[in-house]
């Protein structure tokens, strides 16, 4: 038998559908259901290695352009950080999120 794990897994405890996309690369992104679980991947393997999300707005006119993508910061980086989403129409409203990264015991799996 053989178990590959994949390196990341974004946990989204929120209520909100969320994007998730490498720096620089705005128009890939993967789409995370709110109280879900998706695995990460690298979508070019030459570019930085680090990760911006944004709130994915059914209520916005353009759903996925509603809010601004947030500061980029490191998977790899135990720790919490936070993070800003601006909207794109309005400047004053904004919405942070606390990212916790920590590493899962995986001894269950084998």
């Amino acid at each position: 038998m053989i178990t590959i794990l994949p390196k990341y897994v974004i946990i989204n405890k929120s209520e909100r559908k969320l994007l998730l996309t490498q720096e620089n690369l705005d128009n890939d992104f993967t789409i995370i259901d709110s109280n879900s679980r998706e695995t990460f991947l690298w979508l070019n393997g030459k570019a930085n290695k680090r990760v911006m999300i944004k709130m994915l707005d059914s209520n916005g006119e353009d759903p996925i352009k509603e809010w601004r993508w947030s500061s980029p910061f490191v998977l790899g980086e135990m720790g919490s950080t936070s993070v800003r989403n601006l909207n794109t129409n309005d400047p004053d409203k904004y919405c942070y999120w606390k990212i916790d990264r920590a590493i899962q015991n995986v001894s269950n799996w084998f």
